[in-house]
Formats: structure tokens, C-alpha cells, sequence
């Protein structure tokens, strides 16, 4: 990393689009200020320190720290602009007793004016705009607002409204945790009562990991000020607990949405234990996934002596109501049998997938969800956002409306459902109902899932409105 050449200013500012070119810099100038900073406060060597200076002061020099997305009102901000403010935060803290007074000043005018400010004022301050959830609602508030509130918390001392903009961020939080969803905009809500969030396993790591973050180092600071009590966080890591499924081999998780079987939310257990919520089966995960040897902030705070073993009451079966999500398995052992239904909302990474299944056996994922792609191919809006990409019921080619989750991302008026989740004496039984998001096509469209012993069975009871074509779609992994 010492040798490493920093990204060109020409090249960070000549891109285009929501994100423009600035991907490559934030990832580079976030990893210097936590594997950099704390090299440097562990050895106090000033090699380390000089070489985060410089970056830090080379990308205060871009002409902005976000891409352009021609939003209407503007966006100043996006996720690459909470990782500058990551690097910047750490950085700047790390190495602050080797910067000169006037390194100090540059660098923090600089990231108030390329990170904290267009952050907080797109989303949280309200001198320049009126705020509602509802102009993002789902993990880009969280990172964005998050890291924010970490580098403003750099600057205590040094910028009298710092200690403002970090209790405002810190307050605002149980309003994004809470959110109920949009009627007018077809928006879900946020997270379950059991603390599952509706995007996927991949963007509540992403969206949860950064508050936590934010959240230890507002505890860290202000040790006689507690951050707000937000029930959900008490749940929130059981969402990746029941959603993975343990192989001999590995630890696979469900990939409904924009996701993938490989998605970890280790990150976000770590953090959770750091930051006091404590739980067997966080240890288990960890164990199993990432105890953090790898990250800097991880290593900080690595446990030595992970549990690895499950607790003996770890349900079998779990259902989140509110955003349509159910797992079910055999057993916790090895390389058992997991089955994870999906009919909910449909909006940005959820996809139009109501009524959809998919099935781990034997170590292997046995029936997929199709998973997704880089988000600039034109297959990402035509195909994985189709029902077609998923296990579900087609009549005449179509499930869910396209315009559910394209061209806008309309979400569904009427989500999916699950109801009627049961687990005892050797049966398994959902029912999950598509019919609100298929109405279109369907008036009605059921499916019941029945597990008994070694056997599912699937039971379809569908009508459409017209007589047509209806396909049964499976997506399997290999060759059939």
C-alpha cells in the first residue's frame, strides 16, 4: 500500500453517471485510512502516516465526491461519497498528531465540503431541502447518513458544528429503522418486526455494517451519552443466522434479490457484538464465515474463543411476515436440507419474485434463484428483473408486471404474502399467495409448500383471467 500510485484526479473526475469514476478512489482512499491508520498508531512509524497524508490531501482536490445522476432535485451525494467520508474520518483521527495545523485545516475544509456537507444536506439538515425517507428508503440513507456522522465525529474540536451534525445523525436513525413503507410510491417497509430487511442478505450487511460503525464510534466518543435505543438491532443479526445455510465446506446464504449464495453478514455480526449485542449464535457465524483478521477495524476488535456451536433451541423454521421471507430446514447439522420461500415486496434490489422458492440438499444448492449481474447490463433490467429469472408460474411469458421492478422501479400496489407458517411433529407447511402481485395476469395464485419427512410437495392453485400458455419455471444449479 505504501507503494500503491493514487488514483488519478483526471480520471476520478472525467466519469459520468450516478456513480462517475469515483468507485476506484473512495475504495482506495477508505482502505489507506483504516490498514494505514492503524499501522501508524500501532507503530508510530511516519512512512505510514505521510503516505495517508498525501492521499489525503490529493482526492481533497477533486472537483466533487459523487457522480452526477441528473436527479431532479439534484443529489450531491451517493455511496462513494460515505466512502470517502470513511477514509477521511479515520485517516484524519489516525494520523491527526503527525499533521501540521495547516494540513489539518486543508484537510477537514475539505471534507466538510465534498463529504459531511452534501451528505447531510441531502438527506438530513433541512436548510436546503425538505427530507423524506421516501427520496431513498433503503440502504443508500444508511451508508450515506452514516459515514457522514463518522467523519463529523473526526472533527470534534476542531469544527464547532461538528458535535451538531453527529447528534442529529444519531437521532435520526430510529425513524430509517422504523419505516413503514409509502403507499403513494409502493415503497416496503424497511425491516420485519424480527429485524429481516426487505432488500437482501448483501444490502442489510451493507446498510446495517455502516450504522454500527457509526454507532461504536458515537459510544466510543461520547461514553456518558447513549445513542438511541432501536429495539430492532436486539434482532437485526438473527436475519443472517437463519438465512445461511451450513455445508461441509462453506456457509451459503439466500440469495433472494440482488444478492448472491456467497453473501456474508459477518461484518455486521462483528459489529453487533462490539457494539454489546451478544448472542451464541452471532459467535457461531463468525466462526463459520469471518471473525475479521482481515479488517482493520475487525482486527481491533477480534474475540479470541468464538463459540462454535449452535444453541440446542436455534428454531428450524423461521417466518418474517412483513416482507415476505421463509426459511425452513431439516436440521441444523451439515449439509441438511433448506428450503427459502419469498412473495413480497417488489422494489430497486427485491425482485419480482412473489411466490418463488429455492432449495439447498446435501451441501449444494440444488434449485437457484438466478441471482443477478453488474448493474450497467442492459440483462440486469431485461432478465434478472423478470419474474422469468425466477421459480414461479408464467402465463403467456409473464408473471409480475415489468414495470414492477424497470424503468423506474414502480414497485408492486399490492405486495406478496406468506401466511400459516408450521413445524411440528416431522410436517413443514407455508403458503405463500402472489396473487396481489400478479393480478394482472391472475386472479388467483397460490402456492402451498408441505414438508413431510423426506418429501416437499408443492401444491400451485392458480387461475388467470384469460386462457393461455402457463409455464412452471425451475432454475437449477448444473445440469439437470
Amino acid at each position: 500500500m505504501l507503494e500503491e500510485k493514487l488514483v488519478s484526479r483526471e480520471y476520478a473526475d472525467g466519469g459520468k453517471g450516478q456513480h462517475g469514476n469515483y468507485g476506484r478512489p473512495s475504495r482506495q482512499v477508505s482502505n489507506m485510512g483504516s490498514t494505514l491508520g492503524l499501522v501508524y498508531r500501532m507503530t508510530g512509524e511516519e512512512r505510514y502516516a505521510k503516505k495517508l497524508r498525501d492521499a489525503l490531501i490529493h482526492f481533497g482536490g477533486l472537483r466533487r465526491w459523487a457522480g452526477d445522476a441528473k436527479r431532479e432535485p439534484p443529489w450531491n451525494s451517493e455511496l462513494n461519497t460515505a466512502r470517502f467520508c470513511l477514509g477521511y474520518g479515520l485517516g484524519y483521527d489516525c494520523i491527526y498528531d503527525y499533521l501540521s495545523e495547516k494540513e489539518r485545516k486543508t484537510i477537514a475544509s475539505d471534507m466538510i465540503r465534498l463529504g459531511i456537507l452534501p451528505s447531510l444536506n441531502d438527506w438530513v439538515l433541512g436548510q436546503k431541502r425538505i427530507h423524506a425517507l421516501d427520496s431513498m428508503g433503503h440502504n443508500w440513507w444508511s451508508v450515506c447518513v452514516s459515514m457522514a456522522g463518522l467523519a463529523s465525529l473526526s472533527l470534534l474540536g476542531d469544527e464547532p458544528r461538528a458535535e451538531e451534525w453527529v447528534r442529529q445523525v444519531s437521532d435520526s436513525f430510529p425513524e430509517w429503522f422504523y419505516y413503514s413503507g409509502n403507499i403513494l410510491q409502493n415503497k416496503s417497509t424497511n425491516f420485519d418486526a424480527k429485524g429481516a430487511f426487505y432488500e437482501s442478505v448483501s444490502y442489510a450487511n451493507y446498510a446495517l455494517s455502516e450504522y454500527l460503525l457509526f454507532r461504536l464510534a458515537f459510544s466510543n466518543v461520547f461514553s456518558d451519552s447513549k445513542p438511541p435505543e432501536i429495539g430492532l438491532l436486539q434482532h437485526s443479526g438473527d436475519f443472517f443466522v437463519h438465512t445461511s445455510y451450513p455445508s461441509s465446506n462453506s456457509l451459503f446464504s439466500a440469495n433472494f434479490g440482488d444478492s448472491s449464495i456467497k453473501a456474508s453478514g459477518a461484518r455486521t455480526l462483528r459489529l453487533l457484538l462490539a457494539n454489546g449485542y451478544e448472542a451464541d449464535e452471532y459467535h457461531w457465524y463468525l466462526s463459520r464465515t469471518d471473525p475479521g483478521l482481515g479488517d482493520p477495524i475487525g482486527l481491533v476488535y477480534y474475540q479470541t474463543g468464538l463459540k462454535k456451536s449452535l444453541p440446542k433451541n436455534l428454531p428450524t423454521s423461521v417466518i418474517y411476515p412483513d416482507i415476505g421471507w421463509v426459511i425452513m430446514r431439516s436440521s441444523w447439522e451439515d449439509d441438511a436440507t433448506m428450503m427459502a420461500v419469498k412473495s413480497g415486496f417488489t422494489w430497486n434490489h427485491a425482485h419480482p419474485d412473489a411466490g418463488s422458492f429455492i432449495l439447498f440438499h446435501g451441501g449444494k444448492p440444488l434449485i437457484i434463484d438466478s441471482g443477478n449481474c453488474s448493474y450497467s447490463r442492459r440483462e440486469y433490467t431485461s432478465y434478472y428483473r423478470h419474474s422469468k429469472a425466477h421459480n414461479v408460474i408464467l402465463v403467456d411469458g409473464h408473471g409480475q408486471n415489468p414495470e414492477d421492478c424497470g424503468h423506474g422501479d414502480r414497485g408492486v400496489k399490492t405486495p406478496g404474502r406468506v401466511h400459516k407458517l408450521l413445524d411440528a411433529a416431522g410436517l413443514k407447511y407455508v403458503f405463500a399467495d402472489a396473487t396481489g402481485p400478479t393480478s394482472w395476469k391472475f386472479s388467483r395464485n397460490y402456492r402451498h409448500f408441505l414438508w413431510i419427512g423426506n418429501v416437499i410437495l408443492i401444491f400451485d392453485d392458480v387461475r388467470t383471467h384469460e386462457a393461455g400458455k402457463l409455464e412452471w419455471l425451475l432454475h437449477y444449479e448444473g445440469q439437470a
